[in-house]
């Protein structure tokens, strides 16, 4: 019994903490995406090959590639290689596709090209900003 509490425990744990983060008054999109892809890291369950498949499918119904859209554009994430390289380019295909405009400027914001500058993306700048002041 005492075993199977503790497993429990195991698995709510990381699901916890995932909608605590999730539920703060300053969460944004991007921030649910990085605690999907912590949540995914944390689950002691995902060894399970069904559960993964369950998870993954959950994931993919919840996460489009608008999210992962604003994850590439958060200041503190800035598409960290928590997502694959497929979502990446389904991101930039999204960007393309629905807002054509912005790509250029996108593809400098990711390689830290003018008119970005070095020095706005180091953590102690981008910790302290909302994606809303990028």
């Amino acid at each position: 019994m005492k075993r199977s509490a503790e497993d429990l425990l195991s698995r709510l744990e990381p699901i916890a903490e995932a909608l605590d983060s999730v539920q703060r008054d300053e969460s944004s999109i991007s921030d649910a995406v990085a605690a999907w892809k912590l949540l995914e890291s944390k689950l002691p369950c995902l060894d399970d090959g069904v559960l993964k498949q369950k998870f993954k499918a959950r994931y993919e119904q919840a996460i489009t590639s608008s999210h992962i859209l604003a994850y590439l554009l958060h200041p503190q994430y800035q598409g960290s290689s928590l997502i694959s390289s497929k979502e990446r380019e389904e991101a930039l295909e999204y960007a393309n596709n629905k807002y054509p405009h912005i790509v250029p400027t996108l593809m400098k914001f990711q390689g830290h090209s003018k008119p970005f500058l070095d020095f706005q993306f180091g953590s102690d700048v981008t910790s302290s900003m909302s994606p809303a002041e990028s």
